[in-house]
């Protein structure tokens, strides 16, 4: 996968080549992706080895610290689709295995039951975030003129690289 740097205004209006960002095959349509820039300090870090407490509290600060910042970005059908389905089956074995493990509290702990219960929410945690790496990473320098994408195809790249250098960032 590469990396390139565009115009932060052009990248949240979405005005990128109609190349997809995942796969490089022409793009079908724009997806608008809400993510967080600047977040929280590489500090906070250190709050992982105070155990459960400190992941709380960490998963606390990520959420709140940051602003948040829209792109628009093209897929193509088929790879947009991809990512959605994986998400959602994701989503579907975490409720589930959510819901397997309170009804087995409920009902009767036993091992084998909860076991699986909990397993399918593990996996189901594992499935979203494998969702969630198929996208792009985009982050804004200092002065929040210039986004960098990451994590996209070689031909979306190039497809950006191929603009006027006005368009995008020297680098």
């Amino acid at each position: 996968m590469a990396t390139v740097k565009v115009a932060s205004e052009q990248v949240a209006a979405g005005d990128l080549p109609a190349v997809c960002i995942r796969t490089g095959a022409p793009a079908d349509a724009y997806v608008t992706i809400v993510t967080k820039v600047r977040g929280a300090s590489s500090w906070t870090l250190a709050l992982l080895f105070f155990g459960p407490l400190g992941w709380l509290a960490l998963a606390v600060v990520s959420l709140s610290m940051g602003e948040e910042f829209s792109v628009r970005v093209p897929f193509s059908a088929e790879a947009w689709e991809h990512i959605r389905h994986v998400g959602v089956t994701g989503y579907v074995m975490l409720v589930a295995g959510v819901a397997g493990t309170v009804t087995s509290l409920v009902v009767g702990p036993e091992q084998l039951t909860l076991r699986l219960a909990v397993a399918l929410g593990l996996a189901g945690g594992v499935v979203v975030v494998a969702a969630k790496a198929m996208l792009p990473r985009i982050g804004l320098d200092a002065t929040g003129r210039w986004a960098t994408l990451r994590h996209v195809h070689p031909a979306f790249r190039d497809a950006v690289l191929a603009e006027p250098a006005s368009d995008r960032a020297d680098s």
